[in-house]
C-alpha cells in the first residue's frame, strides 16, 4: 500500500502523476481550489513542492484545514495539513 496523497501535475484527474506523493503530516498553502481539487504549495513535510491533489477520496477527507498561527506567517493564505 502506498503512503501519502497522490499528486498530479495538473488539475485534471487524467494529468500526469508527480514522481512522489505528498507525505502524511505535510503542511500546504492553498494556491487555488476548483471543486474538490486543490492546487497547493508545500510549506513543510515531504513531497512535491507544488501540485494538485483531491481533497477527498470517496467519503474520506484527505486534508484538513488548520489555523495559520504558528505554522509560518499569519499573512499567508489558508493552509491545509495532510
Amino acid at each position: 500500500e502506498k503512503c501519502g496523497i497522490l499528486v498530479r501535475c495538473g488539475r485534471e484527474l487524467s494529468s500526469p502523476e508527480a514522481e512522489s506523493r505528498l507525505s502524511t503530516g505535510a503542511v500546504v498553502r492553498e494556491l487555488d481550489l476548483v471543486g474538490d481539487r486543490l492546487h497547493y504549495a508545500r510549506v513543510r513535510g515531504a513531497g512535491p513542492e507544488e501540485g494538485w491533489v483531491s481533497l477527498r477520496l470517496k467519503d474520506r477527507a484527505l486534508l484538513e484545514r488548520v489555523p495559520a498561527e504558528g505554522l509560518e506567517s499569519p499573512h499567508m493564505p489558508r493552509k491545509l495539513r495532510l
